[in-house]
């Protein structure tokens, strides 16, 4: 038995159709430095600086899109929750991260120790995504892009797209 069990959410993986959509009209964008706008954040899911984004999520993430970082020159920081999952995909330009080249369609994967995250674009207009969430740590079980957390809950899910249940249906 694992220390975590306890505390472990778990998350009812086999739940379709109520995804929310979210849309971009709605997604608030802010500045990532207050004094000089030199870049903004959209918040996508999350926590951003005091703002929630009351996105429907089953578990706590927060998603940020960090677009036109214009300075590049100047270091941008990011608070993280300690503990948390965190990747950084780079989606335009470049950035340096703990000494850490990423280019256009790079991942970084952050340890789960630090709360801050600080970067610097190596190009203008450096657009990244920041995803970050709490840990599930829950068993995986994948065939193709169908990803559940044990063998039966993948054989039931094969068998409810092929039969047009539970959300899946056939064109």
């Amino acid at each position: 038995m694992d220390a975590l069990d306890g505390d472990v959410p778990r998350v009812p993986i086999r739940v379709f159709g109520e995804q929310e959509s979210i849309k971009v009209i709605n997604v608030n964008t802010l500045d990532v430095n207050s004094k000089v706008k030199d870049g903004y954040v959209r918040v996508i899911a999350g926590r951003y600086r005091g703002y929630d984004r009351p996105a429907k999520t089953f578990t706590l993430i927060n998603m940020w899109e960090a677009i036109s970082m214009l300075n590049i020159e100047k270091e941008y920081q990011f608070d993280i929750v300690k503990g948390y999952t965190t990747l950084i995909f780079v989606k335009k330009g470049g950035v340096i991260i703990e000494g850490h080249t990423l280019e256009m369609a790079d991942v970084a994967i952050m340890n789960r120790q630090g709360t801050c995250i600080v970067l610097k674009p190596t190009q203008v207009e450096t657009c990244i995504l920041i995803l970050s969430g709490e840990p599930i740590d829950a068993p995986i079980a994948a065939r193709g892009s169908v990803v559940m957390n044990n063998q039966q809950e993948l054989i039931d899910a094969m068998q409810d797209y092929h039969l047009g249940q539970n959300g899946f249906s056939h064109f």
